[in-house]
């Protein structure tokens, strides 16, 4: 999840004492993992070293059923370009400046060069970069979505979901999915109706 470190991906432990000789065997730290937030595997990685930086909520809803309109005013919606690296670079810090995940992650968060990797749309507003959302095709998870302050609650976040919904029903995906780490994201996808699917624990241990 953080720019830095190595992440361990699906990791499973049934001690204590397995998770300490799963870590034996690791390169180096920092090292980031996320679990269920009630799995017991949180408090054996926490007396290993690993600090919890953040607690999210996996939402999801079928692409059946949305159908929202793309148009706002004076606003484009395409895919995003590296060439918009720097102005991504300072949407992103608006947009995310409360997320937990982002503040845990080193700068550059390498965002900013992955136009090629799954579906990435930004939104403008001139030469402004206001808004921007990244998932994996066909699979629909989003990685990475944020609307800066200023241009929140006109209808910029739906324009873009509504992208990704289009890029996901050609690649014949069926959901929309995500970790949410913020109140006010909470509260966008929850009106989109989308719904929880549990919560996640993001933990790291740093070098």
């Amino acid at each position: 999840m953080t720019a830095d470190a190595t992440r361990l991906g699906s990791l499973r432990a049934d001690s204590p004492q397995a998770l300490e000789r799963l870590i034996a065997e690791l390169p180096d730290a920092p090292w980031d993992a996320e679990v269920a937030s009630d799995d017991d595997l949180v408090a054996w990685m926490g007396a290993a070293g690993f600090e919890r930086y953040s607690t999210v909520t996996v939402m999801a809803r079928p692409l059946e059923g949305m159908a929202w309109a793309h148009g706002v005013a004076g606003v484009r919606i395409g895919r995003y370009n590296n060439d918009w690296a720097e102005r991504f670079a300072t949407a992103e810090s608006e947009a995310l400046a409360e997320s937990p995940i982002f503040q845990a992650m080193s700068q550059p968060t390498g965002y900013e060069t992955a136009a090629q990797i799954g579906g990435f749309v930004a939104a403008t507003r001139g030469d402004r970069l206001i808004g921007f959302a990244q998932a994996t095709m066909p699979q629909g998870w989003i990685n990475w979505f944020g609307v800066v302050p200023d241009e929140r609650r006109k209808g910029v976040g739906r324009a873009l979901l509504a992208t990704l919904v289009e890029m996901a029903r050609e690649a014949q995906g069926t959901h929309l999915a995500c970790l949410v780490d913020t109140e006010s994201g909470l509260e966008f996808f929850r009106s989109l109706k989308f719904t929880s699917r549990g919560q996640r624990a993001l933990l790291i241990r740093r070098a």
